[in-house]
């Protein structure tokens, strides 16, 4: 019933803020995952969304604070592959309705 915010970490912990209780039911958030691929040893600039919405019919949060690991640039390995993970805070009000929040968010990796 009360309000605050959960962030979900790049190394898929959850952290509570304000008056938002985790359960424990149900299952455990992670950090979004994707595979980068390209040339062996290239490095990359990852730039992530701003500020997001998401929903549930009219119900409404929104997601922000997006980070990633690896932050800022990125390094192939010698294969051509790295993964990158994105975890982001969620702003819960109160008496946030209970359901399934869909939304997209952006990323883009540049190679330098």
């Amino acid at each position: 019933n009360g309000a605050g915010t959960v962030t979900v970490a790049t190394d898929d912990t959850r952290t509570p803020d304000g008056d938002v209780i985790l359960i424990a039911a149900g299952s455990n958030p992670t950090a979004a995952k994707f595979n980068v691929a390209g040339a062996p040893d290239a490095t990359y600039v990852i730039t992530l969304s701003g500020s997001i919405p998401i929903t549930n019919g009219t119900e409404e949060m929104k997601v922000f604070n997006f980070k990633s690991n690896p932050g800022g640039t990125g390094t192939l390995n010698n294969s051509g592959n790295q993964e990158l993970k994105v975890g982001a805070s969620l702003d819960v009000q109160p008496n946030q309705a209970p359901g399934v929040y869909t939304g997209k968010f952006e990323i883009t990796v540049q190679y330098e």
